[in-house]
């Protein structure tokens, strides 16, 4: 291997600026984290969720989730003009919360609700800047199958 030529940093830094942003791309985490086998069970699948990567982590859900996909709401910043069939996205405000924040919150309630009867809820969320007690970020989305 030859050592890295000072006169190719430019193109060296790109190329790490372009592996972190694929990294961290929302839907490409969702596609990593799921798969359509993680709901073989489920008769009905809702889709809670909200933040800035709602928009992005919603659209991939619903490719993975296809026609299985119950219905679902997010909040997001700005409601995009193309949304996936059977998703209702709402714009929610932060940190002061708006009607759309208010629907989303009322959507988290009805799918932790219809989680209790056995359902399928697959719940995301921007927690860019949350860390739990080992100091690590955690990971998003989480799937707790049912039926």
């Amino acid at each position: 291997m030859t050592a890295p030529r000072f006169a190719d940093h430019r193109l060296h830094l790109a190329e790490l600026r372009a592996a972190a942003l694929r990294a961290v791309d929302p839907a490409s985490a969702v596609r990593r984290s799921l798969s359509p086998g993680d709901f073989a069970e489920a008769e009905r699948i809702f889709v809670v969720g909200g933040g800035k990567a709602g928009i992005a982590m919603a659209q991939a859900a619903a490719e993975i989730l296809g026609d299985r996909l119950t219905s679902g709401l997010v909040s997001v910043p700005a409601v995009p003009s193309q949304t996936p069939a059977g998703i209702t996205f709402v714009a929610g405000g932060h940190p002061t919360p708006t009607g759309g924040s208010l629907a989303a919150g009322r959507a988290a309630r009805a799918a932790a609700l219809l989680e209790s009867k056995g359902y399928t809820v697959m719940a995301f969320c921007g927690l860019s800047d949350y860390k739990g007690k080992s100091g690590k970020p955690k990971i998003f989305p989480k799937v707790k199958p049912g039926r």
